[in-house]
């Protein structure tokens, strides 16, 4: 058994976005007895819940144009995240348990806008780290995911084998049609030629 007081970091990623509020509200009662004073959390969780209302009314669309209107026009997919939870509620139970939320970063997780999921940063109340919660919605998170990816390449073993880094391009689409990643791509490429000058 984990003694009271003994832990000084938690992490949970890409786990509990799929466990539902009262998942969420019993583990934060059981981290608020296990970390120490000053012990810090990070949690990845749902924020599905704050679109609630809007998965109500497309309940009420009938079956044959449901499926459209999910897809196609609300959400490519929810990716199966627990529907009661939010950031708001997580910051609540952080309160009602004897912690304190510092900080929570909404992303649009595998959506173009929508704010399916939430980093959430948290404390005890009496610690030194404890501060008024910090708020940001980031709709860029895919976007910076495609790039970290991309230069993630730098940092392998191949990389350090090879005098040429052997750097799959991100191409556009048929046509004249441009994507950001291709942005990103380009501005990697010409970071990396940069780079293997000074090399």
């Amino acid at each position: 058994m984990i003694q009271d007081k003994s832990i000084d970091f938690v992490f949970s990623f890409d786990s509990l976005v799929h466990a539902e509020a009262d998942v969420i509200e019993a583990y934060l009662n059981q981290l608020a007895m296990k970390l120490s004073q000053n012990g810090i959390g990070f949690i990845h969780h749902s924020n599905l819940g704050k679109y609630q209302q809007a998965f109500s009314l497309i309940d009420k669309i009938p079956t044959e144009f449901r499926e459209l209107v999910i897809n196609r026009i609300f959400l490519a997919s929810t990716h199966w995240r627990a529907e009661s939870m939010t950031a708001e509620l997580f910051a609540e139970y952080c309160d009602r348990s004897g912690l304190h939320c510092v900080s929570q970063e909404l992303v649009n997780w595998g959506t173009d806008e929508l704010l399916i999921d939430c980093f959430s940063v948290f404390t005890p109340k009496n610690s030194i780290w404890a501060r008024p919660n910090n708020v940001i919605e980031n709709r860029d998170f895919m976007k910076e995911a495609v790039l970290i990816k991309q230069l993630s390449l730098l940092y392998t073993l191949k990389s350090f084998q090879s005098s040429k880094l052997d750097v799959q391009e991100v191409l556009p689409k048929s046509g004249n049609e441009k994507t950001q990643s291709v942005g990103m791509g380009n501005r990697f490429e010409a970071w990396l030629k940069s780079w293997r000058r000074l090399g």
